[in-house]
């Protein structure tokens, strides 16, 4: 089953209500350039997670901060994982891992990427993101073929990140790889930068988690209601 990572959260009652869904991860970003930055208290990210969720994690999001401020973030949060979005070096994250830590290394691709890059990172990551964002201009690399991911023959289980939205669920779901484990659900579900719009989630998050027989004609309602 594809797992759900929504990312970018910095709202104390959209966090809660986004922990009564199946939501596998959910990431707070730390960057003070992005307007998405995680400025929620971090008690109060710890209690909302212990009050609501047994088995959803905390990723910290970082793009080449320096280690001292991933570490302090780390503790502070009780952060699961971490994820690293920038240029960081092989060593960088071997010295994070010599911290006990869990690591997840993203890698903008397109339909010229060289998936052999990845192979170091792979001794010291414990998932990859293949991000189709063009990071630069900040839209979505919508050219990109997803039979490109068969190139991949690395072993660590992957994310997938772009704009996706509830009509790429079709295309989502039919990668055929063991390998794919997660799907970001980024700034398309927003109502404003860190504040997600609960049903839009809701209802992408089902559509991918079960069979689409399974869902079609669902109210929302009985959605939110766990079934």
């Amino acid at each position: 089953m594809i797992k759900a990572k929504v990312c970018g959260i910095n709202n104390s009652e959209n966090l809660k209500s986004l922990l009564t869904l199946p939501v596998d991860m959910i990431g707070f970003i730390f960057d003070e350039s992005s307007e998405r930055n995680c400025t929620l208290p971090p008690e109060e990210v710890r209690k909302a997670f212990l009050r609501n969720t047994l088995t959803c994690k905390k990723v910290g999001v970082f793009t080449d901060a320096p280690m001292t401020k991933v570490l302090e973030k780390q503790e502070e949060y009780d952060l699961d994982y971490i994820q690293l979005n920038g240029k960081e070096s092989i060593f960088y994250c071997q010295l994070l891992r010599e911290h006990q830590l869990k690591l997840i290394k993203s890698f903008s691709i397109d339909n010229y990427f060289c998936f052999s890059n990845t192979s170091a990172y792979s001794f010291f990551c414990d998932y990859f993101v293949f991000d189709f964002m063009n990071r630069q201009e900040n839209v979505p690399n919508s050219s990109f073929d997803f039979s490109n991911l068969r190139k991949y023959k690395g072993k660590k289980p992957y994310f997938l990140s772009s704009d996706f939205g509830v009509n790429d669920v079709d295309s989502i779901r039919d990668i055929d790889s063991k390998l794919f484990s997660f799907v970001n659900v980024n700034q398309t579900f927003e109502i404003e930068p860190g504040y997600k719009n609960l049903d839009m989630v809701a209802d992408f998050i089902y559509k991918i988690k079960r069979p689409e027989s399974f869902i079609t004609n669902r109210s929302l309602k009985s959605v939110s209601n766990g079934f």
